[in-house]
């Protein structure tokens, strides 16, 4: 299962029950591809782009009219004086995405380089379990992933060209639900009888 929310972090479980977890490491250190790296990589876009650095981007308008800013130069103020918080950068990462689906150059690199460390992080997990040469499938779960087409997509183009044999799937149901189950499952309850009230109630 590849997690892309406001961090990052990738784990699976072999058929011989093994476990490995891979990123997850914070936005200091690691959260590769996920919404806060996205939100980020929007931000340093616009800057550079306005320092004549970068190329144009419609990000610099998304970003700007999203924040109620009236310059790039008052991302600073923003950032270092009244503090963003990782989940204020992570809440713009919709905007890069809607950009990139957009046809915007700057946008698409972005998602393109954060789908990429996604998929090395798949990556690592199936390698470190061993499960090279069988279909893997691999769940992908968090806003990252609901952002738009485009990401799955990308996502799914970097790690076939590393794990061909990957089958995606998207969860039916919220994470809150998947520990609902995970627990009756533990208890002993029926599966198929929950899930049967579970879909009459969706």
């Amino acid at each position: 299962v590849v997690i892309a929310g406001t961090g990052s972090v990738a784990a699976g479980v072999n058929y011989r029950g093994e476990y490995v977890r891979c990123g997850g490491w914070g936005y200091l250190l690691g959260d590769e591809g996920s919404a806060y790296d996205l939100g980020r990589k929007g931000l340093i876009a616009v800057l550079r782009e306005y320092d004549g650095r970068g190329k144009k981007t419609i990000l610099t308008k998304y970003i700007l009219k999203k924040l109620e800013l009236e310059s790039p130069e008052d991302i600073i103020r923003k950032v270092y004086i009244e503090g963003m918080s990782v989940r204020e950068i992570a809440s713009l990462a919709p905007l890069v995405t809607r950009a990139a689906a957009e046809g915007d150059e700057v946008a698409i690199g972005i998602v393109e380089e954060c789908m990429e460390m996604l998929a090395e992080l798949a990556y690592t997990v199936i390698d470190r379990l061993e499960m090279h040469g069988e279909e893997v499938e691999v769940g992908l779960i968090g806003g990252v992933f609901r952002a738009g087409r485009i990401v799955i997509e990308v996502f799914e183009e970097k790690l076939r060209r590393i794990e061909p044999n990957v089958k995606l799937i998207t969860p039916e149901w919220p994470p809150e639900v998947g520990a609902l189950l995970y627990a009756c499952k533990r208890g002993g309850i029926d599966l198929h009888r929950i899930m049967k009230v579970l879909r009459a109630i969706s």
